[in-house]
């Protein structure tokens, strides 16, 4: 019966230390998606704060890229509307067909700056 007893207290004991080891190794976490028993408020507001300053940057990356993309748009208006002076200029001459050419260059230039910017 002391032997029954004795393996009985050892069985305890090996579920116990397996138990707080298996509650050690959970440890604390302020997210919810990578588990854990124990949840940690200082760690949950760690993480937040990491969340905001990656939202902030991300919008000061979008302003950006629409400011950009704002600037891109006037020179192409500005650029569309000097071709359209200089195809209505009196005269077709070489430096006409030049200037035409080297508008329509840009126009096109443009356009794709714009493109890569919106997506």
């Amino acid at each position: 019966m002391a032997m029954k007893r004795e393996v009985s207290c050892n069985l305890v004991l090996s579920g116990l230390l397996l138990l707080a080891g298996m509650l050690f190794a959970t440890g604390c976490t302020g997210d919810p998606t990578r588990g854990g028993i124990f949840w940690s408020e200082s760690k949950a507001k760690e993480r937040q704060a990491q969340m905001m300053q990656t939202l902030e940057s991300r919008e000061r990356e979008v302003q950006s890229i629409e400011g950009k993309t704002a600037a891109l748009r006037s020179r192409l208006s500005a650029a569309q509307a000097q071709l359209r002076r200089v195809q209505q200029a009196p005269g077709n001459g070489p430096e006409q067909d030049e200037e035409c050419a080297r508008l329509r260059k840009e126009i096109s230039e443009l356009q794709k700056q714009i493109q890569q910017s919106n997506s």
